[in-house]
C-alpha cells in the first residue's frame, strides 16, 4: 500500500490500470501519477494505491519519487476470471435489517481483517448507518447457517458500484 500525505481522508483507493490480459505488466508513467493525485485532491480524497508488485514492478519506485510512502504490505485478494467458486452448503448473504445487524457486520469485518474494534464504536457506526438508510452503501453479511462469518460492502455511485471490505473470519477461510 502506497499512501500520499496530501489529503485528509483515509481509506480512499486508486488502482493502476488493469492489464488487458496480453501484457504481463502494467506500465504507468509520471503523467498517470500526476493525474491520479490531481483527481483525488479535487475530490478532497487521499491518493492511495494498492497493487501486486509483480503486476506493476516499477510502480512502487515511481510512487516513492512522487512523495508516496509504503505504509504496509498486506495480503491482496484477487479473482482471476473466469474462475468460478461455489459457496459452502448453508451459506447465505443477508442485508441489514436492524442497527444490531450493522454492529454484527462491523464486528465480523474487524475480526476478518484482524483489527481491534475501535474504542468509540458509536463514532464509526452513525455515518455508516446513515449510508445504509440513504441507500448509498449496501452491507452484506455472510452467514453459514446462523453464524455470521463474512462481510462485504457495496458503495453505490451514480453509474457504478465499488465492492470493498470483503473478508472472512479466520476459522472459515478457504472453504468455498
Amino acid at each position: 500500500v502506497m499512501t500520499h500525505p496530501s489529503a485528509r481522508s483515509h481509506l480512499n483507493y486508486a488502482w493502476p490500470m488493469v492489464a488487458d490480459g496480453s501484457k504481463a505488466t502494467v506500465h504507468i508513467d509520471r503523467a498517470d501519477i500526476m493525474e491520479v493525485i490531481r483527481y483525488f485532491r479535487e475530490a478532497n480524497r487521499r491518493p492511495r494505491f494498492e497493487f501486486p508488485a509483480q503486476i506493476a514492478p516499477m510502480l512502487g519506485l515511481l510512487l516513492d519519487q512522487h512523495g508516496f510512502t509504503e505504509t504496509r504490505r498486506m495480503p491482496l485478494m484477487a479473482w482471476l476470471w473466469p474462475t468460478s467458486l461455489t459457496a459452502p452448503r448453508g451459506f447465505t448473504l443477508r442485508t441489514l435489517q436492524t442497527p444490531d445487524d450493522l454492529h454484527t457486520h462491523l464486528a465480523i469485518s474487524d475480526a476478518g481483517f484482524d483489527h481491534e474494534p475501535p474504542d468509540n464504536v458509536d463514532e464509526r457506526f452513525a455515518p455508516l448507518w446513515q449510508d445504509h438508510l440513504d441507500q448509498r452503501r449496501l452491507f452484506l453479511t455472510g452467514h453459514l447457517g446462523d453464524e455470521p462469518v463474512a462481510t462485504a460492502q457495496v458503495i453505490v455511485g451514480s453509474s457504478s458500484a465499488e465492492i470493498i471490505n470483503v473478508t472472512t473470519i479466520p476459522a472459515h477461510r478457504r472453504k468455498g
